[in-house]
């Protein structure tokens, strides 16, 4: 197993106990993980290009894998009401400035499926994940 793929792996996981922990209190709960180096944000309207990403293109030199054109900077869940559209305008109002924030340029959904929230009410399960151009330092940053 290579590094971006435990990578995806542990987050992934992270994020459906997260959106499942998130829910619950009514309205929709959003939740950020944020992957690798800061980036600078952009501004929450930025333009964002909504992709789907396959296995295959995340493999080491594929366009969203290790070496490729963008890397993987954040992931973004939510728990809304139960039949949300993973679409729908509400949730792209929820994404962008979030997105944006991260200083992401693509977004693709992750996963989005009807389960309960810990109060037991059905609810929607979705979550993104955030890309932008792999950034490759010139030398080590000290921390």
């Amino acid at each position: 197993m290579t590094i971006q793929a435990l990578r995806f792996a542990v987050a992934t996981s992270i994020v459906a106990s997260s959106v499942i922990a998130l829910a619950g209190c009514g309205g929709t709960a959003v939740g950020e993980i944020r992957t690798g180096l800061p980036r600078s944000a952009l501004v929450a309207s930025c333009p964002l290009s909504l992709e789907s990403v396959t296995p295959a293109e995340m493999q080491p030199g594929a366009r969203f894998g290790p070496g490729g054109e963008f890397e993987q900077i954040g992931i973004i869940t939510l728990g809304a009401a139960q039949g949300t559209d993973p679409m729908s305008e509400a949730v792209r109002q929820e994404v962008r400035p979030r997105a944006c924030a991260m200083g992401g340029e693509v977004i693709s959904p992750m996963m989005a499926g009807d389960g309960a929230n810990r109060r037991g009410y059905g609810q929607t399960n979705i979550a993104f994940t955030v890309w932008a151009h792999q950034q490759r330092p010139a030398a080590p940053q000290a921390f």
